[in-house]
């Protein structure tokens, strides 16, 4: 059983290559009484649990870019090396998301439906998510999202108003 000595630790007490990686996953440490697992003795297997909003966000923020299925391999890989985890095995990484959003709704302004599944965020989320399924050590759990209608932010609603709405392609 996996609860047996179960510890965790979070990626902001961990130093790695000396940055600050504090929007990083936490880590379960699962202590498995040095089980031998593919010919070696091992003091602890690791799991990784990764909230994929909250990665993929946050990576945005710091690389200004969308990840790759690769990025979080070594960013994984990373973590694995650190001087509190070095003796330890890569179980598994568990990548928890939800799949993109793919029904139709009507936009708010113009009262035309907007099909999700059409959209170029739709097809990049589930082709990120199509690499990252064949990954190895990698575990994809996914949730299902529900539009549970639309939200416009004050300062949004208040410039809609006095500015009116213009419609822009993007």
């Amino acid at each position: 059983s996996f609860t047996k000595g179960m510890s965790t630790m979070s990626a902001s007490s961990l130093s790695l290559i000396g940055r600050n990686y504090t929007w990083l996953p936490t880590i379960v440490v699962c202590d498995l009484n040095k089980t031998r697992y593919n010919g070696t003795t091992m003091d602890h297997s690791v799991a990784i649990l990764i909230d994929g909003g909250y990665f993929k966000k946050n990576f945005h923020l710091h690389h200004r870019k969308a990840p790759h299925p690769d990025d979080i391999i070594s960013h994984c890989d990373r973590l694995m090396k650190s001087a509190k985890l070095k003796k330890s095995e890569l179980f598994r990484i568990f990548y928890y998301d939800c799949l993109p959003y793919d029904g139709e709704c009507r936009h708010p302004f113009t009262g035309d439906t907007v099909d999700y599944s059409k959209t170029d965020q739709y097809k990049n989320n589930m082709d990120f998510f199509d690499r990252l399924k064949v990954k190895e050590n990698i575990a994809f759990r996914t949730g299902a999202l529900q539009l549970n209608g639309w939200k416009i932010n004050e300062a949004r609603l208040t410039r809609v108003l006095k500015e009116g709405y213009r419609i822009t392609e993007a």
